[in-house]
């Protein structure tokens, strides 16, 4: 039988400890994981999947190897701020806007690039970016050298847990739809061309595939996957600057990243 003493024994001892506090103060729980920061390292871990999906289509499918592609990363961040702040677009809206912004970017580009071949192409695409790079720096509306700050989630009213959330749902859908897109157009006729480009572009050429045509394509595409990629960096940490996006692209943002966190640890 349950042993009612006992019972009432402890609930006087409880009775007792809680008179002992301090009035009108609620008890300590305990801490719980910060679920924030584990979403703003997921938002990173998104764009990764996105640049190397992005990295498999060019290099791997199309056989361009571009050591330039931290340019269309750094565009893609300046422009969700232009978009957002400037223009005054919903910064939602506008990501996947500088995206496209990116691809058109990329196609007039393409022309100068396509005239190398082999290492001169990597050469050549960095080369892109570093006048990109420069040209950035020289703009005093785009924070010149010391980057820019998005600032058009303050329009949304947004808590800062709820600016992450979004963020990271907008993110996963990012992710999903790229791998679920490239999938879709390896399984197209142009995934059959690049195939055949990628196994021998010469017999591909002779078989009536059009191997510029579809590089440049290709080339395109994926400059607009890296610059949703870098929108989504900004978007996750409200900061740009051409140091680390446009110069060494999401290898300089992770250094930030680690940064910002070691200070808020710091700070704690």
């Amino acid at each position: 039988q349950p042993d009612f003493a006992r019972t009432a024994w402890w609930a006087r001892r409880l009775g007792r400890g809680c008179r002992r506090g301090r009035p009108g103060r609620r008890p300590r729980l305990p801490a719980l994981p910060d679920l924030a920061q584990h979403q703003v390292d997921l938002v990173t871990l998104f764009s990764l999947i996105v640049l190397g999906t992005m990295w498999n289509l060019l290099a791997g499918y199309g056989g361009m190897v571009s050591i330039g592609q931290q340019a269309y990363i750094g565009v893609g961040g300046y422009g969700l701020i232009v978009l957002a702040d400037t223009l005054g677009m919903n910064p939602f809206l506008a990501l996947p806007l500088a995206g496209v912004v990116c691809g058109l970017l990329a196609w007039p580009t393409s022309f100068l690039a396509f005239r190398l071949s082999g290492g001169y192409f990597a050469i050549g695409t960095w080369v892109i970016a570093e006048v990109i790079r420069l040209v950035v720096t020289q703009v005093g509306a785009l924070g010149a050298g010391s980057g820019a700050s998005l600032a058009a989630f303050g329009r949304l009213e947004l808590t800062p847990v709820y600016r992450v959330a979004y963020v990271y749902w907008t993110g996963l859908a990012i992710a999903i739809l790229v791998v679920l897109a490239v999938y879709l157009l390896m399984r197209s006729r142009l995934g059959l061309a690049l195939t055949a480009i990628r196994d021998d572009p010469t017999a591909a050429g002779s078989s009536g595939v059009r191997v510029t045509r579809a590089k440049r394509l290709v080339y395109v595409i994926a400059a607009a996957g890296c610059g949703l990629a870098g929108a989504l960096v900004v978007a996750n940490t409200l900061r740009v600057q051409p140091g680390s996006h446009l110069q060494r692209g999401l290898l300089g943002h992770n250094d930030l990243h680690r940064r910002h966190r070691r200070h808020r640890r710091h700070r704690g």
